[in-house]
């Protein structure tokens, strides 16, 4: 991505590959391919997608279990300079649904 020099919010929306509950990464690939490692933090939480009109549905206590792979989400955070690349922090995350499954 090379350095711009500043920090700025993006979501990144993608397949998971793995996800390490030591180190709290969560490993994305996105549409194009391209990878995406993603930290997860005690303050990221969690829903499952809803209709207008309809009440959410939190998920932030079962968010890292519900982080299997294959599973299709939407990550919003922050991308952070560091060195030559970016470190990019998560804020929320939006599941499609409850299960990976269709």
């Amino acid at each position: 991505m090379g350095n711009l020099g500043f920090s700025f919010s993006d979501t990144i929306a993608g397949y998971v590959t793995s996800y390490d509950r030591d180190s709290d990464f969560l490993e994305l690939k996105r549409s194009d391919g391209r990878p995406a490692r993603i930290k997860l933090t005690h303050q990221t939480y969690a829903w499952i997608a809803n209709n207008l009109g309809q009440p959410r549905q939190w998920v932030g206590d079962r968010m890292r279990e519900m982080m299997t792979p294959g599973r299709y989400l939407f990550v919003y955070g922050v991308y952070y300079p560091q060195a030559d690349d970016y470190f990019f922090e998560s804020q929320y995350v939006v599941f499609l649904r409850e299960s990976r499954h269709l």
